[in-house]
């Protein structure tokens, strides 16, 4: 239904009905009038189709590494109408903060998966319960599996320790060892790969999806070698 949506300068990344535009900018100036620009061709398609914008949910957020601008925000209007900045925007369920850096959402990510761990540790018992494989069924089903959720993305964050100490709560359920036991033998003993293993075989598995599609956004990423790609998107 939405598939002649009008032409942007920046890129668009859609999902079903979530829509999200991209740019780059050296000034938060230049990004706020390209995505105004913007918002204002994609409201004419609204309207011409009978779509309505719900500018109180639509949020503009702004993601650099200059801390002296921490506190800017983007002016992107649509309408008229200003629409609010958000400093932590949540897309598809993944929480992105200025720097990237993820540390809030994975904060909520390690709170969901501990949640999940105690469900699990209601399955195994010292006189009763269930056996070693089928709690390793319901972890990887229900802990793995929230934990790994666009792991791709913030696998290489600093802060993918704080779920890697709750999955490793999850392991020691199966096996039923003592908290003296090496976290490395939880792993061998339970047959599932450690948590960083398991977010670098998903990365890969990405890369090599984008590699092999080339209608995929990230396909020129991944096929050109990087120094290639960046002196591609240097503006003229």
């Amino acid at each position: 239904y939405t598939y002649d949506l009008p032409a942007t300068k920046a890129k668009k990344y859609v999902y079903a009905d979530d829509i999200c535009l991209g740019t780059k900018g050296k000034q938060a100036e230049e990004i706020s009038s390209v995505l105004s620009s913007d918002m204002e061709a994609l409201q004419a398609y609204f309207k011409k189709w009978r779509l309505i914008l719900s500018v109180t949910k639509t949020v503009s957020a702004y993601f650099h590494l200059n801390n002296r601008q921490a506190n800017q925000e983007l002016v992107v209007t649509v309408d008229g109408r200003q629409l609010p900045f958000n400093p932590l925007l949540t897309y598809l369920g993944v929480k992105m903060d200025r720097s990237l850096t993820y540390h809030q959402h994975l904060d909520s990510l390690k709170l969901k998966v501990a949640s999940r761990t105690a469900l699990i540790r209601k399955l195994a018992g010292s006189t009763w319960g269930a056996d070693a494989s089928t709690l390793r069924i319901s972890v990887l089903a229900l802990v793995f599996a929230p934990a790994e959720y666009c792991a791709p993305v913030w696998c290489r964050s600093s802060h993918a320790q704080l779920v890697d100490s709750e999955l490793n709560n999850a392991v020691r359920v199966i096996t039923g060892c003592l908290l003296n036991t090496p976290v490395s033998s939880l792993y061998v003993m339970s047959n599932i790969a450690p948590p960083p293993i398991r977010r670098e075989a998903l990365a890969l598995k990405s890369a090599w999806k984008a590699l092999s599609d080339e209608s995929s956004l990230l396909h020129e990423m991944v096929a050109l070698p990087a120094k290639v790609y960046r002196q591609l998107q240097v503006p003229t």
